[in-house]
């Protein structure tokens, strides 16, 4: 199947059902439409997956019920722009969803349960777009790391909480724009260790957990 936006389709293209919401998405001024959309069995309860995440622009994030479309929740969180899968909290079954806001009030974000709880909001600085989850040993769970800004550089917990300093990559970054750096989570080959990397004028940085 396919999740495009609010509509769920078939392997012939077929429409499988339409987001029971779509309309008010449609109607919400600076909604209007949907910027990006989780699918799978989040909830890790087979009573509850699978689970789909529709994140509807300033009309916020929708929880529905991804065999029919129907809406379990609704979080406003402001102009809902950008979606994670993570697993960040080892003690909940299932996954989790971050969620990023834009516009209006940039920076914030959110996670969610994989059933659709809201777990908490924070705002680590006032760009958010770009973090993204990694396993940083020596935690057993993914951390968050915020990447979106030189000053922010650092990796947050479960809880929202900020857990590690990563000085290294606020001195790498300096004093450059965002739109000038990308940052990424990368493998090297089989290598399973996951590093931190940021790009920019021409070359990678790599930064990995210290031994």
């Amino acid at each position: 199947e396919l999740l495009a936006g609010g509509v769920m389709y078939d392997a012939a293209g077929s429409v499988l059902w339409t987001h029971d919401l779509a309309d008010e998405v449609l109607r919400i001024y600076g909604g209007e439409h949907y910027d990006s959309v989780v699918l799978g069995d989040l909830a890790g309860e087979a009573d509850d997956d699978p689970v789909a995440v529709l994140v509807g622009s300033s009309a916020g994030a929708y929880v529905v019920d991804a065999l029919t479309g129907r809406t379990r929740a609704v979080h406003r969180i402001g102009h809902a722009q950008g979606s994670k899968v993570a697993k960040v909290r080892p003690d909940l079954p299932g996954r989790e969803v971050l969620l990023f806001t834009r516009w209006g009030n940039m920076g914030i974000l959110t996670l969610l349960s994989g059933r659709g709880e809201r777990l908490w909001d924070i705002q680590p600085d006032y760009v958010g777009q770009g973090t993204c989850p990694v396993h940083w040993p020596p935690a057993e769970a993914q951390l968050i790391w915020a990447n979106a800004s030189g000053p922010v550089q650092g990796l947050y917990d479960g809880f929202g909480r900020r857990v590690k300093e990563l000085p290294a990559l606020r001195e790498a970054w300096g004093p450059r724009m965002r739109k000038d750096v990308a940052s990424d989570v990368v493998r090297l080959g089989r290598d399973k260790t996951e590093y931190l990397a940021l790009t920019f004028d021409g070359r990678v940085h790599l930064f990995g957990p210290a031994r």
